[in-house]
């Protein structure tokens, strides 16, 4: 149900510009789709230039053929935390990106998908001194002309892929706990492929940034 987009459409969500997270914002403000508040999830659009596009389009292709044959491709990309790509997240989110200065690409092609899971990691499995995935943003770099979307059964709630947006959600409650109403899954591409390129914000980096716990 979800996956052909037939949830309800939410009423009591909007659409505004941010420009308070920073002095840049004030002469380029953000475009955000915001999608929920409690679990905070929202879409930024037209936030990544057709430049920074091209160049992950370009290191997939190049590095794709080199991967082990899988459902899904995973290539790993390091910038540097001065970066004009991560400087956005940073406006975008509030939070620290010096020490989350690593992406992955990702591709879905015809007839691949996900299984619901969370973005959160068990504690076996977190670095240290980064601690649990806090936030998870996901960068669109291309259309998909049919299928490939992302869901949040548990809000009902679907994301169709545009290119140049960017979906992101916390993955932590204010308890800096599992949150699994986002749990999500992402549908099958059933025409084209469907690239994107996630970013993990940690939770000890955020130390003095994070919400205050709530009692």
């Amino acid at each position: 149900m979800g996956c052909r987009a037939l949830f309800a459409a939410k009423t009591n969500m909007n659409c505004f510009y941010l420009s308070n997270n920073s002095h840049f914002l004030w002469l380029a403000p953000l475009k955000v789709e915001q999608l929920s508040l409690e679990p905070y999830l929202a879409l930024f659009h037209d936030v990544i230039y057709a430049t920074e596009m091209n160049e992950m389009t370009y290191i997939y292709y190049l590095n794709s053929h080199a991967q082990l044959s899988s459902s899904q491709k995973s290539i790993k990309v390091q910038k540097n935390a001065s970066d004009m790509l991560n400087y956005r997240i940073k406006d975008m989110t509030g939070l620290s990106i010096e020490q989350d200065t690593a992406f992955e690409l990702i591709s879905h092609k015809v007839a691949e998908h996900n299984l619901r899971h969370s973005d959160s990691q068990p504690a076996a499995e977190q670095a240290p001194k980064l601690g649990d995935r806090l936030a998870t943003i996901m960068f669109f770099l291309n259309e998909v002309p049919q299928g490939g979307a992302t869901m949040f059964p548990a809000l009902e709630l679907t994301v169709q892929a545009k290119k140049g947006a960017a979906l992101v959600w916390h993955n932590l409650n204010n308890k800096l706990k599992t949150d699994n109403r986002v749990d999500h899954l992402f549908c099958s591409v059933l025409v084209g492929y469907k690239l994107t390129l996630l970013k993990y914000l940690h939770e000890q980096p955020q130390m003095l940034k994070r919400p205050c716990l709530r009692v």
